[in-house]
């Protein structure tokens, strides 16, 4: 049944994380066979630059940093991880072939079908609303750079005190310095309230820890040991070693490049690219 269901909520089209780590692979594949690269390099910065963005949090990767992640897929025999993309797809197709042999009644694989669209979107509008901000970047740079502020500054007002920044600088950087030590916001019957470090105690949800170890579903079974890391913002990514426990929120395309160093991931969303399941306490 676990099978089934694994197969059966496969998103209908392969994430943007996806999308980048196969091209990494290829782009490796042909400078191992050597073939010039520099073209597809380009372009691959081109196509997914934007994926260094998530919530304003980072910039756009530049070249060099997608020079690394090539780097590192010529020293797993990226030749050897295409042939094995291709086979494990290959087996998905004939799993999936085999579950259509079950009997689903035509309003179940209806469903089911449903099932596999959201699970696409889900992950494809969280990666469109980065590629819109990594587009708006240079908007807020010159922003931050005409008022005499810092572009990190900039990021914790709201567009509509943005709209101020000209006439209320100062009385809006000392807000947007308050909520960089920790920040919330309400949206409420049309009205929108926000709270810094000093106030957000106010609304933080009481969690309760049990000393017992962590809980929640598994999305693959075994054993590891490792190091925790604890990650909560992409400036904390290269914390990461190889073997650590990753332990976030959830996955998102910044983590691509770590992704293959990790032992096991914790994280409290689900992950339809990645089988990783909600709420983990």
């Amino acid at each position: 049944a676990d099978d089934v269901f694994l197969i059966r909520s496969l998103p209908k089209q392969e994430s943007f994380m996806l999308q980048e780590q196969k091209s990494i692979i290829r782009i490796a594949a042909d400078h191992q066979q050597g073939r010039k690269t520099d073209i597809m390099i380009n372009d691959h910065t081109q196509n997914f630059a934007w994926m260094g963005i998530v919530m304003y949090a980072g910039k756009p990767f530049p070249r060099e940093h997608f020079e690394q992640e090539v780097k590192h897929a010529l020293s797993q025999n990226p030749a050897l991880k295409l042939k094995e993309l291709a086979k494990q797809k290959k087996e998905r197709e004939q799993k999936f072939n085999l579950i259509e042999e079950l009997g689903f009644t035509r309003k179940e694989k209806r469903i089911l079908d449903q099932f596999r669209e959201w699970a696409h979107l889900r992950t494809y509008v969280k990666d469109m609303t980065s590629f819109g901000m990594a587009a708006t970047v240079p908007l807020l740079e010159e922003i931050a750079a005409r008022a005499g502020v810092s572009y990190n500054d900039i990021l914790y007002l709201s567009h509509t005190e943005l709209q101020s920044i000209f006439n209320k600088k100062s009385q809006l950087i000392e807000k947007s310095q308050l909520r960089q030590k920790g920040w919330g916001y309400i949206l409420a019957n049309g009205r929108e309230q926000y709270y810094n470090h000093l106030t957000v105690k106010d609304i933080v949800e009481k969690e309760e820890l049990t000393p017992s170890g962590v809980r929640g579903s598994t999305a693959f079974k075994g054993c590891v040991r490792g190091k925790a890391i604890i990650v909560t913002s992409v400036q904390d990514l290269n914390q990461i070693k190889n073997g650590n426990i990753l332990i976030t929120h959830m996955t998102t395309t910044n983590f691509v490049h770590y992704l293959s160093k990790v032992g096991a991931i914790v994280t409290d969303e689900v992950d339809a690219n990645n089988g990783i399941v909600k709420r983990v306490t």
